[in-house]
């Protein structure tokens, strides 16, 4: 999002919460000097992990059908006069988009738990903002 101005911070994560998997979305508004962004400073939003995939994949589709569509009227009828544009290139690039989040998805993910455990057994001896240090 960082092409909009004050544009939100948003963070995703996936965890357990009492035995239930979750991905929790988290939005952060910075102050804003132009007001773009309106709501609560922070919103917490926590989904099953089956809805917030099955939103990520009708999203893909239903961009990447909106994105062939305005590839193949540029097709048609030429960019607009004026503007410079390969469209072999734009649509060899729109085809190799379409089969991004497929191919992520389908990604092994490979995770150093004996590395995540270390770490977090490092970080859990340090000073909580509660204790006052």
């Amino acid at each position: 999002m960082g092409y909009l101005t004050d544009a939100p911070d948003i963070t995703c994560w996936r965890h357990l919460a009492a035995g239930n998997d979750l991905v929790t979305i988290s939005q952060r508004i910075p102050p804003a000097a132009q007001g773009t962004f309106e709501g609560p400073r922070r919103l917490d939003v926590s989904v099953p992990t089956d809805d917030f995939f099955a939103a990520v994949r009708d999203f893909d589709r239903r961009f990447i059908a909106a994105m062939e569509e305005r590839v193949a009227v540029l097709e048609q009828t030429g960019p607009p006069t004026d503007v410079n544009l390969d469209l072999a290139m734009l649509r060899a690039e729109h085809v190799r988009r379409s089969h991004w989040l497929a191919e992520r998805l389908a990604a092994p993910r490979q995770v150093d738990w004996n590395r995540v455990r270390s770490g977090l057994s490092a970080i859990s001896s340090w000073p909580t903002s509660e204790s006052g240090t």
